[in-house]
């Protein structure tokens, strides 16, 4: 054993140019698998602060609590709810106290000020300013109505009870927990004091955060609808790490395959080295442990050097990021640098296995061979090829996970607005409209009214439809057609404005005089989803979601409206069984026209991204909607009136840029009903921080896939040296050996960048189906589909460069090696 241990150290100290190269590719993959696992690990770690910052570090928030319990199984903080803020018929949050661990749980920070420490201060989050039409102003006097939390119904409509006003001094501003923390009606704790004068009935909220782990809490909340789990601040699903999985795949793949190669390379070049040994007594059982022992102890000193260097350039490239929390991660290090070991062993095992030890004689004949029977170029090698496939793989799939991890921001940032909805029996005219598009930052403004009251339509066809009846006798869940009864057609009024009447004008076949028709209000379009029919299950499904699917195999069924069809409208539950009971409560006996049918919705409709849309749904003008509550005896409209408004802003538009909105929406009675640029905003902080980890991760392991590129063809040339040398003295010109290896490795280059980029693009392909992509749609808009878009561009401007790197790899050693004089190229080093 000391002997073979001797001879391998000898053996490594007699050829340190030769070995120099697989160490140096050991000990980049372990710097590159180490810094990557620190930076990650830290980008992590940073990103579940932030979110943490944001949304509160809490597992779940209970509400309506009577007597609070305190568990002793984790941390809690328990909140006091004094009273109702109350404005215009709404609910707009609750007054209360905090305890000592509010501010830890929920991980808050002020935006300005401090919270209150006398009984007349008061802190308010900004989404309570806005409703009550409050000034950020600190030291400003703020007016809080407020109610009893058991006040009831009838006794407020009644004007029995009414509310209270009280007058705080504004010395702290909160953000707006209260959005994110808001569960169906609950009444978030969103204005702290610290004691409360009036004498009222209390609830308790309850802040709680287990010693276990988030996961096993998620479903606390389906047991309990006044509880809300915190899945904003602990995401059940990491979409991060498939991307790492496969990152670290590639890295130790890439390494066991080079290892592989490059040993076997330079296990070939000694061959005649091997063959003296044997032919001194040496079994091949004898040279292979001696090969293996010498790569076990280059195996050593690589990770000597390689791992502090990793941890070092590691923390390095963690203290030059800004924004960072430095975390490493020792035990995935550990874990990782173990089956590293272990792969690079392997390769060098099977290597050791492989060596050919030929007789003397198989010598000789080699020597002898006719040099007209070689080609001037040699072959490339086999496994050089496939480490250039595994290279070319890994720097392309790079890109696609790049894009991919942007696809929730990208999927949603186009249709981020924010949504503004008028109080109780209240109404915005174009004043509200034009004084929002004055908002330098403002891009577009889009308004309709939504006619909250149930309506029903009919007609003979609906009556007599085979397609209607059988999906009305049917048990299908969801049910693709919204019925009251059978033959009576449930619907939702929409009053556009003339922005959005033209964008679905477009999406219509109606011709220009029902266009002057539509706008007049002698007509409607009708929204009337594409129906089929799957043939071997009977299941029918609106097209809208099966568009992106192969439609072999559906029936499309035949639906009652069209154009030119006339509805009997009610606002009342009227008609009977037959459909034929029409009393003095309807509204439009068979006298609307449907001017337009429309299968589908444009992703342009500014109103898809705040309100459902559903199937039978109407849409009409302001003059059809002034004619229908005259038809009603609601009340005369003379002006244009909405109920939402919809307002789209730059991407970098700036906070204060929201705030006006808000000042604007508020002192013109309207409230903020949702602001999705806040979700935008989130998706771009996580998203952005995932797929700069994977463009660093992938321009790193480009880097080192071209260095150990360079590495495997400089020890696959020292082989081809000598029979460069030879063809150089027998008169083969360099001008005609460079052009030889040149077309070689074109010849091999092209295919292999063809099959390569085409087995990317097909495995994309196969994850590129909406039921892959529908976990992206964060924001949901009428007729967009859902898809990956292609990087084509990049991936072919990337591989043009990857091309001339690859070639001017290839070539430059060549060069040199072409440039010597043939006796210098003939020299063959020995040693073992």
């Amino acid at each position: 054993m000391k002997n073979n241990l001797y001879l391998s150290l000898k053996g490594i100290l007699g050829r340190k140019k030769e070995n120099s190269i697989l160490i140096s590719m050991i000990i980049m993959s372990i710097i590159f698998l180490i810094s990557f696992l620190i930076y990650n690990q830290s980008s992590v770690k940073s990103l579940d602060e932030s979110r943490k910052n944001l949304y509160g570090e809490w597992y779940t928030a209970t509400f309506n609590i009577d007597k609070p319990s305190i568990s002793d199984n984790g941390v809690s903080s328990v909140i006091k709810q004094n009273a109702f803020v109350y404005s215009d018929n709404i609910i707009l949050g609750s007054i209360g106290q905090v305890d000592n661990n509010f501010k830890e749980l929920s991980r808050i920070e002020l935006l300005s000020g401090q919270l209150p420490s006398n009984k007349d201060e008061i802190a308010l989050t900004t989404s309570l300013l806005d409703s009550i039409g409050c000034s950020y102003e600190l030291g400003s006097v703020v007016t809080i109505p407020i109610l009893p939390i058991d006040y009831e119904n009838n006794q407020l409509n009644q004007q029995i009870i009414e509310p209270i006003n009280l007058e705080y001094k504004l010395v702290g501003i909160l953000p707006a927990y209260d959005v994110f923390w808001k569960k169906s009606e609950t009444a978030i704790v969103n204005a702290i004091v610290i004691d409360f004068a009036i004498d009222y009935p209390s609830t308790y909220q309850v802040l709680w955060k287990g010693v276990n782990s988030f996961d096993s809490y998620n479903l606390i909340a389906g047991e309990n609808t006044d509880v809300v789990v915190n899945e904003f601040a602990y995401p059940t699903k990491n979409s991060f790490d498939l991307s790492l999985v496969l990152i670290q795949s590639g890295v130790i793949a890439v390494a066991f395959i080079s290892s592989l190669v490059i040993y076997s390379l330079l296990l070939n070049r000694r061959r005649r080295s091997f063959i003296t040994m044997s032919n001194l007594g040496a079994t091949k059982l004898m040279i292979t442990k001696l090969v293996f022992i010498e790569s076990l102890l280059i195996l050593s000193f690589s990770f000597l050097i390689g791992i502090p260097l990793g941890i070092l350039i590691g923390i390095l490239i963690n203290t030059a990021s800004k924004n960072l929390l430095l975390s490493i991660p020792w035990n995935q290090i550990v874990s990782l640098l173990i089956l590293l070991y272990f792969v690079n062993a392997s390769s060098f095992i099977i290597s050791s296995i492989l060596i050919r030890i030929d007789n003397p004689e198989n010598l000789r004949n080699e020597k002898t061979k006719r040099i007209d029977n070689v080609s001037v170029a040699s072959k490339i090698k086999k496994s050089v090829i496939l480490l250039t496939a595994v290279i070319l793989f890994v720097t392309i799939s790079a890109l696609y996970l790049s894009r991919w991890t942007m696809m929730a921001y990208d999927r949603n940032v186009d249709y981020a607005a924010i949504n503004i909805q008028s109080k109780d029996n209240q109404f915005f005219d174009e004043n509200l409209l034009y004084d929002l598009k004055q908002i330098p930052e403002v891009q577009e403004v889009a308004a309709y009214n939504y006619v909250g009251m149930e309506y029903f339509v009919t007609n003979e066809e609906v009556r007599q439809n085979k397609v209607y009846n059988e999906i009305y006798d049917s048990t299908l869940d969801p049910m693709p057609v919204y019925f009251y009864k059978r033959g009576i057609l449930r619907t939702n009024f929409f009053v556009l404005s003339e922005k959005e009447s033209d964008i679905l004008i477009q999406l219509s076949d109606m011709k220009q005089e029902d266009i002057e028709k539509f706008k007049n209000g002698e007509g409607v379009l009708y929204y009337q989803v594409r129906l089929e029919k799957n043939t071997e299950t009977g299941m029918i499904y609106q097209f809208s979601i099966m568009e992106e699917q192969s439609t072999q195999g559906y029936e499309e069924l035949e639906l009652p409206i069209h154009q030119g069809s006339k509805l009997a409208l009610s606002s009342n539950m009227f008609v009977n069984e037959d459909g034929h009971d029409y009393t003095i409560s309807n509204v439009f006996a068979d006298d609307i026209e449907v001017l337009g049918v429309l299968p589908s919705l444009n992703d342009k409709l500014l109103l898809g991204n705040s309100t459902p849309i559903t199937n039978g749904s109407i849409f009409v003008s302001q003059n059809f909607y002034k004619k229908l509550m005259l038809r009603m005896e609601d009340r005369i409209v003379s002006n244009d009136e909405y109920t939402n408004v919809n307002v789209t802003i730059d991407r970098n538009a700036s906070y204060s840029t929201r705030k006006s909105i808000s000042s604007i929406v508020t002192s013109k009675g309207g409230l903020l009903q949702s602001d999705s640029y806040e979700i935008v905003d989130q998706l771009y902080r996580e998203c952005s921080q995932k797929s700069l980890i994977i463009i660093l991760s992938g321009s790193l392991l480009v880097i080192f896939c071209l260095i150990l590129l360079w590495n495997i063809v400089s020890s696959s040339l020292l082989i081809e040296q000598k029979r460069i040398g030879i063809l150089q003295a027998l008169g083969i010109s360099k001008k005609r050996l460079l052009q030889s290896y040149l077309r070689k490795i074109i010849l091999v280059l092209l295919p292999l960048i063809f099959i390569v980029n085409g087995l990317a693009i097909g495995i994309m392909s196969i994850i590129n189906q909406p039921k892959y992509l529908i976990q992206f749609t964060k924001i949901y808009v009428y007729g967009n589909n859902i898809y990956f878009i292609y990087p084509i561009g990049w991936q072919l401007v990337l591989n043009g460069i990857i091309i001339i790197l690859y070639i001017l790899i290839q070539i430059y050693p060549l060069y040199k090696l072409i440039m010597n004089e043939p006796i210098k190229n003939m020299k063959e080093s020995g040693g073992i």
